[in-house]
C-alpha cells in the first residue's frame, strides 16, 4: 500500500466498507448507492411484499487527495426487504413499514482481508405514500441498527458498522402517458460514534464520528410494449462534513461519487417485477472507483 498521510492512511485502513456496498474514505456509508431506480417514488399497493436485492461490485483503484490507490476490492451480497403496506391513511398518505436484512460476502487485497456474514439491520416502522394522477411520493426516516458482527481488534470491518445511522428519506416518481418516467430518491444521513474504532496509525482505540452526508439514487426510463422498461440509473453521493477522529476532524477526506448505466425492467405480472442494472463510477473522490451489478425480484403477495 502507498502511504501519503496520515490523513490517507487512516481513510484506506479506518473508514469501513457500508453494510451492503463496499466502499471506505470518508462518511458513515451505510447506504448501497445506487439501490433503487425505476418506480423508486411509488409504494407498492396494500398488502405484504418482499424485495431480493442481490448485486456484485468490484474496483481496482480508491481515489484520494494524495493519489491513487491500487485495491482489489470485491463484494457480493443479498438482501432481503420485507415491506408492509396499509390502505389506512395518514396525512393524505398510506401507512407502510419495511425492514431490510443484508448478507454480505467481501474481499479486498492486497490486505488480504475477506469477511461474510449478515449486516446491520434497516428498519423504518413509519412511512407514508402519497398518489396523483402523475407522480408518485414517499417520505420515511430509516433507521440502521448496529446488530452486524463487529471486531474491535480489527483495522477494517466490512459487516458491522458499530454505530447508528438515521436516514430521511423522500422518494418521488414522475410517470407520464407518453411512456416516460423518472425517479429520484433523497436521503440525508446523521451517523452516530463509533467509540470502539481501530486506530491503524496509533494501534490503539479511538471514537470515530463519520461525517453527515447527502445522496440520491436516480432513473429515467421509458416503457416498451405492456410488460418492459428501459433506461439509465445511477446514484450521487456527497459527504457534508468532515469525519472526527476523538473529536478532532480528518482532512480532506470527504468522499465524493457519481454513477450511471443502464437499467431494464421487466413485469411478467402485476406481482411480480424483475429489474437489472449495471452502475459504472465515473467520478469518485476518497473512496473506491468501480462498478456494480445489481439484479432484484420485487413479489406481492
Amino acid at each position: 500500500m502507498k502511504v501519503v498521510g496520515r490523513g490517507v492512511v487512516l481513510v484506506t485502513f479506518g473508514a469501513m466498507v457500508l453494510a451492503v456496498l463496499p466502499a471506505f474514505g470518508g462518511g458513515g456509508q451505510h447506504y448501497p448507492n445506487g439501490a433503487e431506480d425505476i418506480f423508486s417514488g411509488m409504494a407498492p399497493p396494500p398488502g405484504w411484499h418482499i424485495v431480493n436485492y442481490a448485486f456484485y461490485y468490484d474496483a481496482d483503484k480508491m481515489t484520494t487527495s494524495g493519489g491513487d490507490i491500487d485495491i482489489d476490492l470485491k463484494a457480493w451480497a443479498e438482501v432481503f426487504r420485507l415491506i408492509y403496506s396499509s390502505d389506512k391513511k395518514i396525512l393524505g398518505g398510506n401507512y407502510l413499514a419495511h425492514i431490510f436484512v443484508p448478507y454480505l460476502d467481501a474481499d479486498l487485497d492486497p490486505f488480504g482481508y475477506s469477511e461474510n456474514g449478515f449486516g446491520d439491520l434497516i428498519v423504518d416502522p413509519f412511512i407514508l405514500a402519497w398518489h396523483g394522477p402523475t407522480y408518485h411520493a414517499t417520505a420515511g426516516i430509516d433507521v440502521y441498527v448496529p446488530v452486524g458482527e463487529y471486531d474491535e481488534n480489527s483495522p477494517l470491518n466490512l459487516i458491522g458498522r458499530n454505530f447508528w445511522t438515521f436516514e430521511p428519506v423522500f422518494a418521488v416518481t414522475g410517470m407520464y402517458q407518453t411512456g416516460w418516467s423518472w425517479s429520484v430518491k433523497l436521503m440525508y444521513d446523521v451517523n452516530t460514534k463509533n467509540d470502539e474504532f481501530f486506530n491503524p496509525v496509533t494501534g490503539m482505540h479511538s471514537d470515530l464520528e463519520p461525517g453527515d452526508e447527502f445522496h440520491l439514487d436516480y432513473a429515467v426510463d421509458y416503457g416498451i410494449g405492456k410488460n418492459c422498461r428501459l433506461g439509465a440509473a445511477g446514484y450521487y453521493y456527497k459527504q457534508l462534513a468532515d469525519d472526527e477522529l476523538d473529536g478532532a476532524d480528518i482532512p480532506d477526506d470527504r468522499g465524493e461519487a457519481f454513477a450511471v448505466g443502464p437499467v431494464f425492467m421487466y413485469s411478467p405480472s402485476q406481482k411480480v417485477h424483475l429489474v437489472a442494472k449495471a452502475l459504472f463510477e465515473v467520478d469518485t473522490e476518497n473512496r473506491p472507483e468501480g462498478n456494480a451489478y445489481w439484479f432484484k425480484i420485487i413479489y406481492s403477495f
